[in-house]
């Protein structure tokens, strides 16, 4: 059981204002960092790569906690 809830965190994902809400910064800025890769929390899809008219941001709470410095065993 602890295996699977491991794995769930190492994929968890979090929304942009959550993101930001964290970091202490503005959803815009969260985004338009990850779009120069300037803030290594997931990947930043351009439209023509995704099929889509927007940008599509996909943040993981484990590359969000080592940014911030928390460890992988610790909630947020």
């Amino acid at each position: 059981m602890k295996q699977m809830k491991e794995k769930e965190t190492l994929s968890e994902r979090v929304s942009v204002n959550e993101a930001a809400r964290i970091l202490g910064m503005s959803p815009t800025s969260v985004r338009f960092q990850m779009k120069k890769k300037t803030l290594p929390i997931g990947r930043a899809v351009p439209p023509e790569k995704n099929g889509s008219s927007r940008w599509a941001f996909y943040i993981y709470r484990r590359m969000l906690n080592q940014v911030i410095g928390k460890e992988e065993d610790e909630g947020i």
